[in-house]
C-alpha cells in the first residue's frame, strides 16, 4: 500500500533533499514568500509582510475593484495612516505588500500612492524616511516598469534630494540589462550627467522603445541634439551600437525614430544633415508627383520647391534630374534660371547614372502624405464654390474674438471642422496654422499663429469642453480624428487635464455605412478606394469636387489672401452641406438617419482609439447593422439577469422569451435556435454558452452607477424601429399578444373594481362596452383581474394601459 504520510513528511520537512521548496509553518504573525533557486539549490526568502498589512491590502483591492478611487478606498488608507501615526516603516511595508505583482494592478498602486501623498500632506506629521526605506519603496514599484509610479515615489519620498545615493541601484539595473527601469530611474532622479546616456539609451532606441528614452532626457536639449546627430550618422555608416542590440540597423527604422524625435523635441533637421537631405529629396519627389497629377497650382508648386531645395546643390540637381526624366525640359530650364544654376548644363545630364547609398535611402523613403484624404487627377473644370459672402467668414485672432466665438458656437447643433498647416514634409515638427469651424450660415477661422501666443490655458480648456465635450453639438469632419489629434497636440490647455470627446462624426465613415445598409436607396458604389478624401466625398454627395490647388501653400504666411480664406472656409462648410443633404435624402427614402449617425459616431472614435474587449464578446462596433427591424418582428431570448430589460422590450411590442433560473445553457441555446431568436445574456451566462451559440450577444445588466442598462442601447444596437401602435400591445408577464388597450376612463373604473373586489355582473341583454364584455368573459373563465403591482391602482390616473386576456394583468 502506498504511503501518503511519507510524501507529506517529505514536503513539510525542514531538510528536503529532493530540491522541492520547503514550507515551514511558524506561529509568528508574519507571512514569508519563498522561491527556489535552480542555480544554488537554495531557498530564497524574498519578503515578509505582517498579517494585518495583508488584510489591509485585501480590503484595498476589494474596495478598489468595486469603486476605483472611491471614498471607501481612501478611507482605508487614511485610517491605516492614522493608526500607524505616519510611521515610515509601516507605510513602506504597505507599499511593498501592495506591489506584490501577483496581487494588485498598477492602477491600484498609483491610487495608493496619490492617496498616501494626500494623507502625508494633510496629516501634519514629520515624514522623514531613511535611505533604506527610500530604496525599498523605489525597488517595490520598479517591478511594474511604469514611469508614473516611479515619479510618484520620487515625489512622496523626496528621492531627488539625495539622488546620488541611488547610483548603486541604477548600476545594478544596468548590470542586469534592465535598461527601461534604468532609464526611468535616471530620468526621475536627474542622474543624466552621471552616465554615458548614449550607451544606455541607444539599445532602447534601436529596439523601438522610445518612451523610456524620451522620459529620460525630456529636459536636456543638449542630450536630445547629441542623440539625434548620432542617429543621423547611422544613416550612412554603421556604428558600434549595432553590436549592442539584437536588432539590425536599417535606414527605415532610423528614419522613423528621427521623425518622432523631431516632432517630440522640435530638433532642427538642419543639425542632422543626412536626415535633412533624405526628407528634402523625398519631399521634392512628392511635389513633382503632385504637379504631374495637376493637384497643385504652378505658383504654389514653385514656392514650395524653392523653399525645400534652398542652396543645396545636390537637391537642385535632383530636381532638374526628375523633371528631365518626365520629359519636362521647359520647366527644368525655367528652374535652372530660378535657382541660379548658371554652370549647370541640362543637355549633359546623365539620366541613367547610378545613385549613391544615401540617394537610394531617400528615394525609398516612404514620405508620409500630408494631404487630407485621397488625391486624384480631376478632369472636371468645375468645382464646388463658396456660396456665402466674405462677411460671413469670421476671422478670430485675439482673446476677445475667441470668447465671442465660444459663446456663439453653443447656439448650433452641427459644426464642420477642418484644419490647415504649412507642410514641412518631415523636415520639422508640424503645427496648426488655421482651424476652420463652420455652421450653416457662417465660418469661423481661428488663426492659430496669433491665438497660440495670446490665449491662456483656461481659454483652451473652455474651448475643448464647450465644443469637443459638448453632447449637444455634432462635430463633422473628414479624417476628423487626425484633425482632433493635431488640435490636442497644439492646444496649450492645462497640463494633465482630462479631455472628454463626444459626438464626433467622420463623414467618410458615415457615407460608407449609409451605402452598406441602404445600397438600393443610395444608387452609388465606392469600391475603388479604402479612404475617401474630402474632395471625392463632395463629388459623390454634392455633385462637384473641391479645388485643392491651394492645399500645399504656406498657411503661416500673413496676411492671408482672400482666395485662401475662402478655400479654407469651404473645406469646413462643405461638411455641414453634405450632412444636411444626406439628412434630406434619408427623410425622403424613410431611412433611420439618427440611428445611423449614432453608429457612425461610435465607429469614428473606436477606429481612432480602439477599446479593449473580452474575447468572443460582441460590442456595438462589431454588430452587423442591417435594415431597420420593426419592433413586432424583433425576437429575443434573455437570461434571468436581464429580466428587467426583457419586460421593457415587451412593453414596446417585442417578442421576448425570459429564461428561468432553472434553464441550462443548452436549453437557452436550443430555444434561440428553434425559434430564431437573438440570445442576449450577462457575462456569466455568455461564457457558458459561447461555445454553443457563437452569435450570442453580451450585455451588462447594470451600468457603472448600478442602474439597469436602458433598453435604448439594445434598440440602437439592432436598429429596431418603434411604432406607436405596437406600444402596450404585448403582456410583459406572459408575452401574450391577446389583450385589449384601455383608456384612462377604463383604468379608473378597473381601479375601483380591483380595490373593492366588486365587479359588476352583466345581464345578457344589456348593452355594454367591449371592455366590460371582455371583463365579464375573464371572470367567468376564472381568470383573476389584477394590476401588475399592488400600488398601481391606488395612484393617479394613467392615460393608457393594456389588459392581457390570457393572464388578466393590467399594465
Amino acid at each position: 500500500m502506498f504511503c501518503y504520510c511519507r510524501i507529506l513528511r517529505r514536503v513539510f520537512s525542514p531538510c528536503n533533499r529532493t530540491g522541492i521548496p520547503c514550507l515551514q509553518f511558524s506561529p509568528s504573525s508574519h507571512v514569508y514568500k519563498v522561491s527556489f533557486s535552480t542555480k544554488t539549490n537554495e531557498i530564497i526568502q524574498e519578503k515578509k509582510f505582517s498579517l494585518h498589512v495583508i488584510r489591509e491590502i485585501d480590503d484595498l483591492e476589494f474596495s478598489w475593484r468595486k469603486q476605483r478611487d472611491g471614498k471607501r478606498f481612501k478611507n482605508i488608507i487614511y485610517k491605516y495612516f492614522s493608526k500607524v501615526k505616519g510611521s515610515t516603516s509601516d507605510i513602506v511595508e504597505l507599499l511593498s505588500a501592495a506591489c506584490d505583482k501577483t496581487r494588485c494592478h498598477h492602477f491600484l498602486i498609483y491610487s495608493l500612492l496619490t492617496t498616501l501623498n494626500d494623507a502625508i500632506t494633510k496629516g501634519g506629521v514629520t515624514f522623514k524616511p531613511s535611505l533604506e526605506e527610500k530604496t525599498e519603496a523605489l525597488k517595490s514599484v520598479l517591478i511594474y516598469n511604469n514611469y508614473d509610479l516611479i515619479q510618484e515615489v520620487c515625489k512622496i519620498f523626496k528621492l531627488t534630494e539625495t539622488n546620488h545615493e541611488f547610483k548603486e541601484l541604477v548600476d545594478d539595473l544596468l548590470m542586469q540589462q534592465k535598461l527601461i527601469e534604468a532609464a526611468y530611474c535616471i530620468g526621475t532622479l536627474n542622474l543624466q550627467n552621471e552616465y554615458d546616456i548614449e550607451k544606455v539609451l541607444f539599445p532602447l532606441l534601436l529596439e523601438g522603445k522610445l518612451f523610456p528614452v524620451s522620459q529620460c532626457i525630456q529636459n536636456h536639449p543638449n542630450l536630445q541634439l547629441n542623440i539625434a546627430k548620432k542617429l543621423d550618422s547611422l544613416l550612412v555608416s554603421e556604428d558600434d551600437v549595432s553590436r549592442a542590440t539584437k536588432f539590425s540597423i536599417n535606414s527605415k527604422r532610423i528614419i522613423k525614430i528621427l521623425n518622432k524625435w523631431v516632432k517630440w523635441f522640435n530638433t532642427p533637421t538642419e543639425q542632422c544633415p543626412n536626415f535633412h537631405y533624405v526628407r528634402s529629396r523625398a519631399a521634392v519627389n512628392v511635389l513633382i508627383k503632385r504637379r504631374a497629377e495637376q493637384s497643385v497650382s504652378e505658383n504654389v508648386w514653385e514656392d514650395m520647391v524653392m523653399t525645400i531645395v534652398g542652396d543645396n546643390t545636390s537637391l537642385k540637381e535632383h530636381l532638374i534630374y526628375k523633371l528631365m526624366q518626365q520629359n519636362d525640359k521647359e520647366t527644368a530650364l525655367k528652374m535652372v534660371n530660378k535657382l541660379n544654376m548658371t554652370d549647370f548644363d541640362v543637355t549633359k545630364l546623365n539620366l541613367t547614372e547610378e545613385e549613391t547609398d544615401l540617394e537610394n535611402i531617400a528615394d525609398k523613403d516612404d514620405l508620409e502624405d500630408l494631404s487630407k484624404g485621397h488625391l486624384e487627377m480631376e478632369e472636371k473644370s468645375e468645382h464646388l464654390m463658396f456660396n456665402l459672402s466674405a462677411s460671413d467668414i469670421k476671422y478670430v485672432d485675439n482673446a476677445a474674438k475667441f470668447d465671442d466665438f465660444i459663446n456663439e458656437i453653443l447656439n448650433y447643433d452641427v459644426v464642420g471642422i477642418d484644419t490647415e498647416w504649412k507642410p514641412h514634409f518631415g523636415l520639422s515638427a508640424e503645427r496648426l496654422a488655421l482651424m476652420q469651424i463652420a455652421v450653416r450660415d457662417k465660418v469661423y477661422i481661428l488663426d492659430m499663429v496669433y491665438l497660440r501666443d495670446c490665449l491662456m490655458p483656461e481659454h483652451w480648456d473652455c474651448f475643448m469642453k464647450n465644443l469637443f465635450g459638448n453632447n449637444n453639438i455634432i462635430k463633422l469632419g473628414c479624417g476628423i480624428m487626425n484633425d482632433v489629434q493635431m488640435i490636442i497636440d497644439d492646444s496649450q490647455g492645462t497640463k494633465g487635464k482630462k479631455i472628454g470627446f463626444s459626438h464626433i462624426l467622420d463623414m467618410s465613415v458615415f457615407y460608407k455605412k449609409l451605402l452598406e445598409i441602404y445600397p438600393d436607396e443610395m444608387h452609388n458604389e465606392i469600391r475603388e478606394q479604402k479612404n475617401i478624401g474630402l474632395s471625392r466625398l463632395c463629388e459623390l454627395i454634392l455633385g462637384l469636387p473641391l479645388n485643392k490647388e491651394e492645399r500645399l501653400c504656406d498657411w503661416e504666411e500673413r496676411p492671408l489672401a482672400e482666395s485662401r480664406l475662402e478655400y479654407a472656409a469651404l473645406d469646413a462648410l462643405c461638411l455641414v452641406q453634405m450632412y444636411d443633404k444626406l439628412k434630406l435624402i434619408a427623410a425622403e427614402k424613410n431611412m433611420n438617419f439618427d440611428h445611423l449617425v449614432n453608429v457612425s459616431m461610435h465607429l469614428t472614435v473606436s477606429l481612432w482609439k480602439p477599446k479593449r474587449r473580452i474575447r468572443g464578446m460582441k460590442f456595438e462596433k462589431d454588430i452587423q447593422i442591417k435594415k431597420p427591424i420593426p419592433i413586432h418582428q424583433f425576437k429575443v431570448a434573455v437570461d434571468p439577469a436581464l429580466e428587467s430589460q426583457g419586460k421593457q422590450l415587451r412593453q414596446l411590442g417585442a417578442d421576448v422569451v425570459i429564461l428561468s433560473e432553472s434553464d441550462s445553457p443548452e436549453t437557452a441555446v436550443q430555444i434561440s435556435k428553434d425559434e430564431d431568436r437573438i440570445l442576449m445574456c450577462s457575462v456569466t451566462f455568455f461564457r457558458r454558452t459561447e461555445h454553443l451559440r457563437p452569435n450570442a450577444f453580451y450585455l451588462k445588466p447594470f451600468n457603472a452607477y448600478g442602474e439597469p442598462e436602458p433598453v435604448s442601447s439594445i434598440l440602437h444596437k439592432f436598429n429596431v424601429q418603434l411604432s406607436a401602435k405596437n406600444i402596450l400591445s404585448r403582456c410583459e408577464f406572459c408575452n401574450s399578444e391577446e389583450g385589449i388597450k384601455l383608456s384612462s376612463e377604463d383604468v379608473n373604473f378597473l381601479q375601483k373594481c380591483v380595490k373593492n373586489q366588486d365587479f359588476p355582473i352583466l345581464k345578457s341583454d344589456e348593452a355594454v362596452s367591449s371592455v366590460q364584455r371582455t371583463l365579464d368573459e375573464l371572470l367567468k373563465s376564472g381568470i383573476n383581474i389584477k394590476f401588475k403591482d399592488k400600488i398601481s391602482y391606488s395612484h393617479a390616473e394613467k392615460r393608457q394601459a393594456f389588459l392581457c386576456t390570457k393572464c388578466g394583468t393590467i399594465q
